[in-house]
């Protein structure tokens, strides 16, 4: 999903965007910065269920979570 996004957000040469477009990209380009974290934190978690995690690695990954909703209760 979020190489699909990359791929949307790319410029393509010759295309014009509008300023509601570009400011749109922008707010997704944001929250996808987030996305990311939150996916390289549930990937290490979902996938190496014998991995131990700090208290500290886990409130950095539940951070990026809430950062990611708040960024995304944004347009609501």
């Amino acid at each position: 999903m979020i190489e699909a996004i990359d791929n949307k957000l790319k410029p393509q040469q010759g295309n014009k965007k509008s300023q509601a477009i570009r400011k749109r990209n922008q707010f997704i380009a944001e929250a996808v910065i987030h996305l990311r974290a939150v996916k390289e934190g549930r990937n290490t978690t979902m996938h190496d269920w014998t991995k131990n995690y700090t208290v500290n690695q886990a409130v950095d990954i539940y951070k990026n979570l809430r950062a990611f909703m708040e960024k995304m209760a944004e347009v609501a």
